[in-house]
């Protein structure tokens, strides 16, 4: 009886373990899914300010937003409080 007792502790430890080691491991894909997303956001920021520096034609980044949606489902594209990028540019 008692071994059956042990046994039964020994699992519950075992099960407690399993679930400790799979939070960490979707807390790490997570982490890692932000690190992905991060790294595209400032590639994209990379993107818009060599245009912005080599070329005065609109017609290259106006598809900005756009892009952004496409490469970055979850983030919000506007400068300057509700204004999207193309039209900060229609502005200047």
């Amino acid at each position: 009886m008692s071994s059956l007792i042990e046994l039964l502790i020994a699992t519950f430890i075992l099960a407690i373990g399993l679930l400790g080691i799979l939070t960490v491991e979707n807390t790490a894909l997570a982490r890692s899914y932000d690190s992905y997303l991060s790294s595209i956001a400032n590639i994209r920021l990379g993107n818009i300010s060599e245009c912005l520096t080599a070329s005065t034609d609109k017609a290259e980044y106006k598809n900005w937003d756009m892009e952004n949606i496409n490469f970055l489902p979850n983030a919000h594209s506007s400068l300057n409080g509700n204004k999207t990028f193309t039209e900060v540019l229609n502005d200047i």
